[in-house]
């Protein structure tokens, strides 16, 4: 089964879950290959965005904390979204990235082609760019933190509970 993760956004009590869609029934299996080479100059460009929009907030630049400062100030409208969301959305990726043991992949499925984490070897997705747009969309506050500690726990248990299937290596497109 491929799935992608995606901690639900909403009220306190619905963040505590989490949503696995699984894949809709007759499509085909999901497609993932590995980011080309201006994808990967894209998401080096805009992880040094994040550093830079992050370096006079808390913390230290591109730490949660810091990301969390420019999460708050987008809705207000005193960061405009576009490239910082992007910046955001890569920088907040890579907080998960390691833990995860994942790669960025370009997975092409039955909900949209996107630029993803995905567990080395694993049929799962964990999709960033989604996760912080469809708050921002809604104007949701967000807690970096807790977002990132849901996203790993609910990752690791699919994947020690056997609920995630294998999957060939990431290959160029």
């Amino acid at each position: 089964m491929a799935a992608c993760f995606a901690p639900l956004s909403g009220s306190a009590a619905a963040q505590s879950r989490f949503e696995m869609k699984p894949k809709p029934a007759g499509s085909a299996e999901p497609q993932y290959f590995l980011p080309t080479n201006r994808q990967r100059k894209e998401i080096t460009e805009d992880l040094a965005y994040a550093r830079t929009l992050t370096e006079n907030g808390p913390g230290e630049p591109g730490s949660l904390r810091a990301l969390q400062g420019l999460y708050d100030k987008i809705p207000s409208g005193e960061i405009p979204r576009g490239r910082a969301e992007l910046a955001l959305c890569y920088a907040f990726g890579e907080t998960l990235k390691y833990d995860l043991a994942a790669e960025w992949v370009y997975v092409v499925d039955s909900y949209a082609p996107e630029i993803v984490l995905s567990p080395v070897g694993k049929k799962l997705t964990v999709a960033p760019i989604s996760m912080i747009g469809k708050r921002l969309d809604k104007h949701e506050p967000a807690d970096l933190v807790d977002l990132r500690n849901q996203s790993l726990a609910g990752v690791k248990a699919l994947i020690s509970e056997g609920k995630v299937g294998n999957r060939p290596p990431s290959r160029p497109k």
